[in-house]
């Protein structure tokens, strides 16, 4: 697991020198240097993107290198933030919100990130994929909920079992 601590100026303050090194040698107001490592701070709070686990450091690292070796000049903050919305989509809960005791929170409520939602269908429990689609199905089941096919051999298995109790 990241280390869950926050970002801090100092830090990031020292990785927002790397960005100097963009384009050649561009002005950078006095103050500025100062404002992107505020800025950094208050954008990298940690995140789960694609069930991985980045801290607030991490996502500052990976923001300065994609900056660096994407851009041939300094493009300002707002390009900055745009790339780093790409990676970090709003709707991902801050890795503080969704780590508790070391157990990370799932992101789908329906399912729980397993990818499949248990439903059931004339008494007989049954799964298919979850709307969230986190994980491919292992049987696509019913079409709707209120039709069975019963040759699907997790469906039959499960009926063969309820019919013998």
């Amino acid at each position: 697991m990241p280390n869950r601590d926050p970002l801090t100026f100092e830090t990031a303050l020292l990785m927002t020198q790397a960005l100097l090194t963009i384009g050649e040698r561009p002005y950078w107001p006095p103050g500025a240097i100062n404002a992107v490592a505020e800025d950094l701070v208050r954008w990298c709070q940690g995140a789960i993107i694609d069930r991985l686990a980045w801290s607030p450091e991490a996502q500052a690292q990976w923001l300065i290198t994609e900056a660096r070796e994407q851009w041939d000049e300094w493009k300002g903050t707002r390009a900055l933030h745009a790339l780093f919305l790409a990676k970090f989509r709003p709707g991902n809960k801050p890795l503080e919100h969704r780590v508790f005791r070391g157990r990370v929170d799932p992101t789908c409520s329906v399912c729980g990130d397993t990818g499949f939602q248990i439903v059931e269908v004339s008494g007989v429990s049954a799964a298919r994929q979850c709307v969230c689609k986190q994980s491919p199905p292992l049987d696509p089941g019913p079409q709707k909920e209120n039709e069975m096919d019963f040759k699907s051999p997790a469906i039959s298995d499960l009926a063969t079992r309820k019919s013998m109790k």
